[in-house]
């Protein structure tokens, strides 16, 4: 299982969109999500989003191919220790490989049937969001899909 590292404008847009003002854990909207909402007001299309994104990313001088390439090589320092003891906690083996969305949200859905997550960004802690969506996915394959059954 390898885990990617990308960034998606229409990924974060979604993001932004159907997590920003709630989930299914938290009925409060995200401080980005605030910002969008202040900006464009309370229902921001999807048009308002993408370019509320891109001023985002413009304003603090972001970009995104650097944060990639940083993510992808913290994530591929720690990712075979990481698998191991992951494995052998679960005892499975995830069957995919994984993408991982850069999102300017500070909500990380994540989507097990498409094998993605989502990882906040810039944020100093992309590999801890990482491991955290993971164990999801861990979790599921081990109780999940007997669960199913």
């Amino acid at each position: 299982m390898k885990i990617t590292f990308e960034y998606n404008h229409e990924k974060d847009i979604w993001c932004l969109l159907n997590k920003g003002r709630s989930s299914d854990n938290s009925s409060t909207a995200t401080k980005i999500y605030e910002k969008l909402v202040e900006d464009y007001g309370e229902n921001p299309t999807k048009d308002n989003v993408a370019t509320f994104i891109e001023k985002y990313l413009s304003g603090k001088n972001i970009s995104t191919q650097d944060y990639i390439v940083s993510y992808q090589k913290d994530w591929d320092a720690i990712s075979e220790e990481y698998q191991k003891k992951a494995e052998a906690i679960f005892q499975v083996s995830l069957p995919e490989d994984i993408t991982a969305y850069l999102t300017i949200n500070n909500r990380c859905p994540y989507n097990i049937n498409d094998n993605y997550f989502f990882v906040s960004f810039p944020s100093r802690s992309a590999m801890r969001i990482a491991m955290h969506e993971l164990w999801h996915f861990y979790t599921w394959y081990k109780f999940g899909v007997i669960w199913e059954k």
